[in-house]
């Protein structure tokens, strides 16, 4: 089973006292990174959220319809495979799932740092337009809470037909960005793959993507004030 290029080990950005995570479940929304969003970062020291960042670059192909190409997804705070009628069968196969003797399912999956988790899931269909409409709801905002979740029991999966997994997108440092508060931040973006326009299936996982560092100073000069995780959906298997 292929992994995503995923931090080797959550210890790394994460703390008893401080979690932060920066959820980007479209950082990459082309191929090419044709735009980058960086989501609402939820704090459980100050509970606050903080406004989106946007930056665009060159985009050079074409990602499936969200909606209409979206045919399963499966979060693990339900333990539900939504999958969309008469496409159980390729998802299952997709998937590389099996069916268990409770009358349920199983894969080998991964958690939300790319390490293996068994996931268990019963199946429900429904049409595209809602499989994307719960996906949104449920993933608009990751707490703390919830991130655990996703550390322990597997990560959350989009499988998606008329698509294929595209080429590497190189890994890249963000500029840096002077913040109104006198810090500065600068971004670094792991090597992924995404899910393109093609004739089969594919499978993205939600997992970490890079690290968003603060330092004290302008310029992004000085000592790291903080650092966080960067997350986002790429090609699995």
């Amino acid at each position: 089973m292929k992994a995503i290029h995923f931090s080797s080990s959550s210890s790394r950005f994460f703390s008893a006292v401080l979690f932060t995570l920066a959820f980007a479940s479209f950082l990459f929304v082309s191929c090419e990174k044709e735009k980058l969003v960086e989501v609402p970062i939820v704090t459980t020291v100050t509970d606050t959220i903080e406004v989106p960042v946007v930056t665009t670059v060159k985009d050079t192909c074409e990602r499936p319809h969200e909606v209409e190409d979206l045919i399963a997804w499966y979060s693990p705070l339900t333990d539900v495979l939504l999958v969309a009628p008469n496409q159980i069968e390729n998802v299952l196969v997709t998937l590389h799932a099996k069916p268990t003797s409770t009358g349920g399912f199983i894969l080998e999956g991964v958690n939300l740092f790319g390490e293996p988790r068994l996931v268990h899931f019963q199946i429900e269909v429904a049409n595209s337009a809602d499989i994307y409409a719960k996906a949104e709801a449920t993933e608009k905002q990751l707490t703390p809470d919830l991130i655990q979740t996703f550390t322990e029991k597997g990560t959350s999966y989009r499988v998606y037909k008329n698509a294929e997994c595209g080429k590497l997108q190189k890994g890249f440092d963000s500029p840096c960005e002077n913040n109104q508060d006198g810090t500065s931040t600068k971004r670094t973006w792991f090597d992924i793959r995404k899910c393109e326009r093609g004739n089969g299936f594919c499978t993205e996982a939600l997992g970490l993507q890079g690290r968003s560092a603060t330092y004290h100073n302008g310029n992004c000069q000085g000592p790291i004030k903080s650092e966080s995780p960067l997350a986002g959906y790429a090609c699995w298997q």
